[in-house]
């Protein structure tokens, strides 16, 4: 009898808990997956329902917002893949335009330090 095939504890075998932890595994896998699926699909419509609505405010018609949002939506995403970030005023480092990955680099060391606390 090979070792995996004997008993622990005149109950159970090793290749049976082995095969229960596979299981387990591939389900606990599967959830995460799914929850991080969700998480992508929700993060991509709140950006495209930013960029359409920043188009209507601005006084287009639905259809041409529509297109406009798909178009900047798809353009972001892009941006986003290669980390440009784009600029923005930056309230605490002046008036003048900054890279966003610039601030970010500046207050994610902060927040986590204090986050560490």
């Amino acid at each position: 009898m090979a070792i995996a095939d004997q008993p622990i504890d005149d109950r159970i075998s090793i290749r049976a808990v082995l095969k229960d932890w596979g299981h387990r595994m591939l389900a606990v896998l599967t959830f995460v997956g799914g929850r991080l699926a969700f998480a992508a699909i929700t993060l991509l419509i709140i950006i495209f329902l930013s960029f359409f609505g920043l188009d209507m405010a601005r006084g287009t018609t639905f259809f041409p917002a529509l297109k406009n949002g798909a178009i900047a939506t798809i353009g972001y995403l892009g941006r986003l893949a290669t980390g440009n970030l784009g600029t923005a005023f930056a309230a605490g480092f002046g008036t003048r335009r900054m890279d966003i990955t610039e601030i970010v680099a500046a207050v994610v060391p902060r927040s986590l330090g204090l986050l560490a606390v």
